[in-house]
């Protein structure tokens, strides 16, 4: 399983969130499975989707495909954005919508890739669903559901079909190494070691941290420890040694002063607090 696995809609009954966000907070590498749009509104949004980076400016889009591996990089000013997310499987399961959502997972990421009348319906379909769901008035998610269908109609009209290129291509390189700590994250790892594993020079592989993920390469690995732990925490009855042990640290005192760093309390009041 590439990256980190968000969960977003597992307790919801209409698969929609929208929201207007400001700020320069980076998110790390993580799939889902739904469908994301970013509409850039003010300052410069800057995201990596599959190990390449993409620029937003005033007025442009991004459309992330379900399950594709992305982040969001820190930038130097605070920008102001706006973010849908759905399921399609909700939208377009039945058998009449099906190109429907292959050709919107299918879209390119960019708009600057996009005819304008497809970015222009888009960027509108956004505003629109993000202040109906923010409003939360009666008839939202019916006008949800109307823009959501806008876009499927407009990206079939105006894009012509074709195959992702993404979609042919060899792993990248920061694809791999994701990978790999995802399925090694747990043992005794380093970045001397991983770039051994996977055929990087060490060097290469910290660059390429910084550069793509805007994180070192130990910070990364602890965020994915940290994600572990959490979910031990609030998911079982385990003892702190054992959340310690099976989410890759070293020692429960190094657990316990990474934890608290991060969230400003112990795991034993953190998970007395989350339940």
């Amino acid at each position: 399983m590439p990256a980190l696995y968000e969960q977003s809609f597992d307790t919801e009954d209409f698969p929609v969130k929208a929201a207007e966000m400001t700020g320069t907070r980076s998110f790390l590498y993580h799939w889902h499975k739904e469908i994301e749009i970013i509409a850039c509104l003010e300052g410069e949004v800057s995201a990596g989707i599959e190990g390449q980076a993409y620029h937003l400016t005033e007025g442009e889009l991004l459309v992330i495909s379900e399950r594709a591996n992305h982040c969001l990089f820190p930038v130097e000013a605070a920008a102001r954005r706006r973010v849908v997310k759905f399921a399609p499987e909700f939208f377009f399961d039945a058998k009449a919508f099906w190109e429907s959502r292959e050709r919107f997972g299918g879209l390119p990421y960019h708009s600057r890739e996009w005819p304008e009348a497809v970015t222009k319906t888009m960027s509108d379909a956004v505003a629109c669903m993000t202040a109906e769901y923010l409003a939360g008035k009666k008839g939202w998610r019916e006008q949800a559901a109307a823009e959501l269908y806008r876009m499927a109609a407009c990206i079939l009209k105006e894009v012509p079909q074709t195959e992702r290129q993404g979609r042919r291509m060899k792993r990248l390189p920061l694809t791999k190494v994701l990978e790999y700590l995802t399925e090694h994250y747990t043992e005794d790892i380093s970045l001397k070691n991983c770039a051994a594993a996977i055929g990087f020079h060490e060097g290469y592989l910290s660059g390429l941290f910084k550069k793509q993920v805007g994180v070192s390469f130990h910070q990364y690995l602890q965020k994915l420890r940290l994600q572990k732990a959490r979910w031990l925490l609030t998911q079982t009855e385990q003892s702190i040694e054992a959340v310690s042990e099976q989410s890759g640290f070293q020692s429960v005192k190094t657990f316990h002063r990474v934890f608290r760093e991060e969230y400003g309390v112990s795991p034993g009041a953190w998970r007395k607090q989350e339940r």
